[in-house]
């Protein structure tokens, strides 16, 4: 169902380049009908989901994507052709990102989805934009992604609705008002969610104690841990990525710090692998988690009439669909947030393309601009700077090595900037 797969090498001159996979949707150049002005369609046709796969956590969205391919492959494909997947090894920094962003230039794809982190899809969004290739991000938070970038999209909640959501849940909900945030100055993400939930925890008449800084591969963090005990926040903000956050938990813990840890999206059920026992009672927040009411596809059909695509199937049942190939393919439903966004993402591009019946890009974007699809995660349609509507921000608390939910934050649209 998912077609085949196929793996396109990328070569790159730094000596430590971080593996990573792009995922990307294509038909072959010769069944692509011709541009307006003569130019031949694509040579990839589809979406690019971009994630290190050192990291299982950050290329789990990958599988939503290919779920999302088989779907639109058991409902005919694109223009009569399967839907196919490549996979292209991409470096993880800045640099690489921009790197393999112009390297996509050359054989332009319909549209692709990713990369999944804010620090390489800003390296990436600018390059892309320019050629006028549509892309999605399932994930990477950041506001400047997006912003006066006509071509580039996101399905995911902004970094300030995501902060602003943990910081009400803290101070309101937990009633702690003595807070440290911790930020990776190397990461985009990090420096954005910091800056967003401080404003925030203030507002809601919090303290914020202490701000404190380090670098990406840290490894020691006793200046910083030191400073925490003489402190003695109640809460400690730490939005970074798993393997950062678990190794400065571990460490915390090991020095004798009390306190509650939270996290952002980056974070999920699997932070215990990196944090281990310091990992019981943190916090961290979600888009989407498997419990949410089986309800919300009511009326779904009669909302997606004569806005989306004539696949009625998909229409009256669209998690059903997903479901049922997530089962076929992965063995297993959707696991957690980034795959459902990942699979989201992929749908509303290649629904985009089904619209537009062709594969200039322009007419792609013009069909994504006006898209509204009800997904996994919720209503999906764009803003004219590519943002959807916020969506529900869960909270969730990991207990005994798993996660559960704590309570649902919603936000309005001027909540959430």
């Amino acid at each position: 169902m998912g077609g085949r797969s196929t793996v396109y090498s990328v070569r790159y001159r730094a000596a430590d380049v971080l593996t990573a996979a792009l995922l990307a949707v294509l038909c072959l150049a010769a069944a692509l009908p011709a541009f307006a002005g003569g130019r031949q369609g694509p040579a990839v046709l589809g979406i690019a989901a971009v994630s290190p796969v050192t990291d299982p956590a950050e290329v789990s969205f990958q599988h939503g994507v290919r779920v999302a391919v088989a779907v639109f492959n058991s409902l005919g494909g694109l223009m009569g052709q399967p839907i196919r997947t490549v996979l292209i090894p991409l470096g993880s920094s800045p640099l690489e990102a921009r790197h393999a962003a112009r390297q996509l230039v050359h054989t332009p794809p319909l549209g692709i989805i990713g990369p999944s982190a804010s620090t390489q899809a800003l390296a990436m969004a600018e390059v892309l934009d320019r050629a006028r290739i549509p892309t999605i991000t399932p994930s990477a938070s950041h506001p400047l992604v997006i912003r006066g970038r006509p071509y580039i999209f996101r399905i995911c909640n902004g970094d300030t609705a995501n902060a602003n959501a943990m910081a009400r849940f803290i101070t309101r909900h937990l009633g702690l008002s003595r807070v440290a945030v911790i930020t990776n100055i190397s990461s985009d993400y990090s420096i954005s969610m910091s800056e967003s939930f401080v404003d925030e925890a203030i507002r809601q008449g919090g303290e914020v104690v202490w701000r404190g800084q380090y670098l990406d591969r840290q490894q020691d963090f006793s200046v910083i841990i030191h400073q925490l005990l003489r402190l003695k926040p109640e809460c400690v903000f730490l939005p970074d990525f798993m393997r950062s956050s678990g190794l400065f938990m571990q460490q915390a813990a090991g020095m004798g710090l009390k306190t509650v840890f939270a996290g952002g999206d980056a974070w999920d059920a699997t932070l215990p692998r990196y944090a281990a026992a310091a990992a019981e009672n943190a916090y961290y927040m979600a888009q989407w988690i498997p419990e949410e009411p089986a309800g919300a596809a009511k009326n779904h059909h009669d909302r997606c009439r004569g806005h989306i695509t004539p696949m009625r199937a998909f229409c009256k049942a669209p998690w059903l669909l997903a479901r049922t190939h997530a089962l076929r393919y992965l063995g297993r439903d959707f696991a957690g947030s980034l795959e459902a966004l990942g699979y989201d993402a992929a749908c509303v591009l290649l629904a985009a393309a089904r619209r537009a019946g062709s594969c200039d890009p322009r007419a792609v974007r013009e069909a994504l601009a006006q898209t509204y699809w009800h997904g996994l995660t919720g209503p999906l349609h764009f803003d004219a700077d590519g943002a959807p509507p916020p969506g529900p921000v869960h909270i969730l608390q990991l207990r005994n090595g798993s996660a559960r939910p704590v309570q649902t934050v919603t936000l309005s649209p001027r909540e959430a900037q």
